[in-house]
């Protein structure tokens, strides 16, 4: 599916770091969809950042001049776009975790891309694998790897298998 969409272009080679981050928070503030920084080399040799907004439904009226009032930049580009998209819907998978001879059974929800009965990709949402190391954490009393937990999630979704891991407190998480 395709829709018509928009995606602005800011050049900033005046605000810090911290103040980009700012900046990037604002603007999800607003209501911007998507915001990305992209470090860069401008006039002059001076570092510098492009900053791109896809505004989704963020009323955009005024932004080029809300973006100078606050952050001083001096406009921006505007690009007319078209969003090709792929459908996308949400589903909760049971993960299965052994620890010594202690069994938790948890659900994820993960993003489901195309179509549900003939996915072209699923994979595990951020939030919901922090929320599960959070839980196997506090139910199994020792840290657990979010990197390795999430390509044990990732490594099953892709076989199509049952997602079942072991975890050792000792060597960290291993998947079964």
């Amino acid at each position: 599916m395709e829709k018509p969409g928009a995606l602005f272009l800011f050049q900033i080679d005046h605000l810090s770091g911290e103040e980009v981050g700012y900046l990037v928070e604002q603007l999800y503030r607003w209501g911007a969809k998507n915001v990305n920084v992209i470090s860069t080399l401008t006039k002059k040799n001076r570092p510098g950042h492009l900053v791109l907004v896809d505004p989704g439904r963020m009323d955009t009226v005024g932004l080029p001049e809300k973006m100078a009032r606050l952050f001083g930049t001096c406009g921006c580009h505007r690009f007319e776009t078209s969003h090709v998209c792929l459908g996308t819907d949400s589903q909760k998978v049971l993960v299965t975790v052994r620890c010594g001879k202690g069994l938790l059974h948890e659900e994820l929800e993960v993003k489901v891309i195309g179509e549900r009965d003939s996915p072209v990709s699923r994979r595990p949402e951020y939030d919901g694998l922090v929320n599960l190391c959070r839980r196997l954490e506090q139910a199994l009393g020792f840290p657990i790897s979010l990197p390795r937990l999430r390509r044990s999630v990732e490594t099953g979704l892709e076989n199509g298998e049952p997602i079942a891991i072991y975890l050792d407190p000792e060597a960290g998480s291993k998947r079964s």
